[in-house]
């Protein structure tokens, strides 16, 4: 018999409490997930030059969270409802980072989560961590380094403590900062994923024994070129997350078995989330975007990011199963996209080409051709900032204030703007000041449907504008490198990068390795002697390594686009405004950047360095952030239970999209009957 449920005074209910049904009632025991990458590339070392981790999410502890639509908004460890579940009202998915902390101007602390173990049983703990960050220190080219301190530390086996520079060491400049800029940094949601003691004790030995710069620079190579295979995972236990996978021969050329870390499927170290989790096994799938929209086309993935529309370039109606419906979707603030010069090409430096280039772009209809005209949201504010982010930011007047570049094409100004800069329109072709014709190429990542369609259309305009672009599409690996400023020169013209921060901070900063997209500074400042890895932009700096001039003016006059033109404008890189007889002021980007994080002596102080990065970002150029999109998550319906769309469950993640939040905290169940959900 069924036992009643009861009220708070002890009186039965007409209601009877939910059992859970047996395991043989479920519509099926695996979810399939995909992931662009391939058995034979894959690699868990964080440390190679190539980064082919994709995958890693899926088999390592959840670290913490964000919200999707409030990137400050921050959880650990945390009870959520589950109305969608049998038996049970409520779950608790754990985080690896329960809680942090910080305290101004330098230090920052993490407590982690006790029952987070790897697969082999071994405590993920501080410990673990600082061992991996001290091999993460010596990767970096620090041993012989002036002024390098490894400033990280394990409290007690839970507790994580790191700082910044406080000057302590002769070379070492002392870097204080505001609670805001340090509480971003210890709000962990995401990151390279440490591995047990017994990897990282054997190289941090190596290191300390390199006596020489040649031999610590052998051991540098031979990290970078070791390869942690999912085989080598499943041998040596090494992932973390509550699905596992158990032996090498789980491992297939096109996808990998992992199963629930619970004691009734073998495990040597049960997770927590098998107390709630009714998944037995996770199917990762790999293979190229090709595979992934043949494998979602014939409803063999159960679980995907992205939003469903209408002739959407990858994930439509008409390209899914009927069972495979769009589950949830939400306005991405952290969410968007820009445009990306190297302005190391003569023409790219030229600020008025850039202007044009702008001007002439029809964004609204490149987003639509990319994203789809559900998703595409073209920004209002031109600051540096995504919009969400703007508002939270600046005063309407001042962001009245500033120029608006146009998010649709407008030609005649362009055409102007290509004057000023000194080109002539000869045979339908734009010519530059030295008699050259542009030579411009778009490169994107291939494997990002929305990039393509949105550089295949900026393309095309172009060109009907009159100056000449191609078009590439390289692998994700080839991009990767080709964007990359470390040890060797770019080697891009244009390309488009996600882009988006939490906030203001994150896109006014002086750390600006090109990877840190949210940025309006790309690429490392002036490479120091033996430093070819340096990742930042510092004061003093006259340029980046993408030719971004950083010692600059900007007029007086707050929203004015004033700049010399004609034979003046040559070169352009920065353009001389005073000597032009253009009332300005000089700033030293670095500079701001650098003050703006510190502990700021004044509220009013802090908003007009704020005003500056937003006023330099709207005259140069230096990106052009052109929107923001919607998101969502869609997947099997038939199979599977989900939350109501808007529900809470599904509004936190902790990279970019809830897949793995759902699959690996056991908030996705597989469902006990065959009627679709929606």
């Amino acid at each position: 018999m069924t036992p009643t449920q009861t009220e708070a005074d002890g009186t039965p209910t007409d209601e009877p409490e939910a059992t859970q049904p047996p395991d043989s009632a479920r519509m099926t025991d695996t979810v399939r997930v995909f992931q662009t990458n391939t058995a034979d590339e894959f690699n868990f070392n964080p440390f190679t030059p190539s980064d082919n981790t994709a995958g890693d999410l899926l088999l390592t502890q959840l670290d913490g969270f964000t919200k999707v639509t409030d990137a400050s908004q921050w959880r650990g460890t945390s009870m959520f409802e589950t109305p969608h579940h049998v038996s049970r009202d409520e779950i608790e998915v754990i985080t690896w980072v329960e809680d942090w902390e910080v305290e101004e101007p330098y230090d920052m602390y993490n407590y982690h989560d006790d029952r987070c173990t790897f697969w082999n049983g071994e405590p993920y703990d501080a410990e673990a961590r600082y061992l991996f960050d001290r091999v993460r220190y010596f990767s970096e080219g620090n041993k012989f380094a002036e002024g390098a301190v490894h400033r990280q530390e394990a409290l007690s086996q839970w507790d994580y403590h790191w700082y910044n520079s406080r000057g302590e060491v002769p070379g070492a400049e002392a870097n204080p900062q505001n609670a805001i800029v340090l509480g971003n940094e210890a709000k962990r949601t995401d990151g390279n994923f440490p591995l047990p003691p017994v990897w990282s004790d054997p190289w941090i030995d190596r290191f300390e024994a390199a006596s020489t710069e040649e031999s610590y620079q052998t051991q540098i190579s031979e990290l970078r070129g070791e390869r942690i295979s999912f085989e080598r995972l499943a041998e040596e236990g090494w992932g973390s997350g509550p699905y596992e996978i158990q032996s090498p021969d789980d491992v297939g050329s096109e996808s990998v078995r992992c199963t629930l870390r619970s004691e009734d499927l073998g495990a040597e170290a049960p997770h927590p989330h098998a107390e709630h989790a009714n998944i037995d096994y996770m199917e990762l799938q790999l293979g190229s975007i090709e595979r992934e929209r043949t494998l979602a086309g014939e409803g063999q993935i159960d679980v995907h990011e992205g939003a469903v529309t209408p002739n959407g370039p990858d994930w439509n109606p008409e390209r899914l199963p009927d069972h495979m419906k769009e589950t949830t979707r939400y306005f991405q603030v952290s969410g968007g996209d820009a445009l990306w010069w190297n302005m190391n090409n003569p023409h790219l430096e030229n600020l008025w080409l850039r202007r044009a280039m702008v001007t002439a772009i029809d964004f609204e209809q490149a987003g639509n051709n990319g994203w789809g005209p559900q998703r595409s949201i073209p920004l209002g504010q031109d600051t540096g900032c995504l919009d969400a982010v703007a508002n939270a930011t600046f005063s309407q007047e001042f962001m009245d204030s500033l120029h608006t570049w146009p998010k649709t094409s407008d030609t005649e100004t362009a055409t102007t703007f290509m004057q000023n800069g000194g080109y002539e329109m000869q045979g339908g072709t734009w010519v530059g000041p030295n008699g050259n014709e542009p030579q411009i190429d778009i490169q994107i990542r291939g494997d990002i449907g929305d990039w393509v369609g949105a550089a295949q259309t900026i393309r095309d305009q172009m060109q009907n504008f009159g100056i000449p672009m191609t078009f590439s599409a390289p692998d994700n690996s080839t991009w990767t490198n080709n964007l990359s400023t470390y040890a060797q020169q770019p080697n891009f013209d244009i390309s488009i990068h996600w882009y988006g921060r939490p906030n203001a901070f994150g896109h006014y900063k002086s750390q600006a390795a090109w990877w840190d997209n949210g940025s309006i500074v790309s690429g490392d400042g002036d490479a120091a002697p033996n430093t070819p890895e340096r990742r930042s932009a510092d004061p003093g700096d006259e340029y980046t390594e993408l030719n971004q001039p950083l010692q600059v003016e900007i007029p007086s006059e707050v929203g004015s686009i004033e700049a010399p033109t004609g034979a003046s404008a040559a070169p352009n890189n920065p353009p001389d405004l005073s000597g032009n007889g253009i009332d300005s002021v000089e700033i030293d980007l670095p500079q701001i950047f650098d003050t703006l994080r510190q502990p700021a002596e004044s509220q009013e102080a802090a908003q007009e360095r704020l005003n500056l990065c937003a006023r330099y970002y709207n005259y140069y150029l230096p990106k052009f952030a052109f929107h923001q999109y919607a998101f969502g998550e869609w997947g099997n319906v038939r199979d599977f239970d989900w939350p109501p769309a808007d529900h809470d469950s599904l509004r936190w993640q902790r990279s970019f999209n809830i897949t793995d939040t759902i699959t690996q905290g056991g908030i996705l169940q597989a469902s006990y009957d065959e009627e679709l959900d929606r």
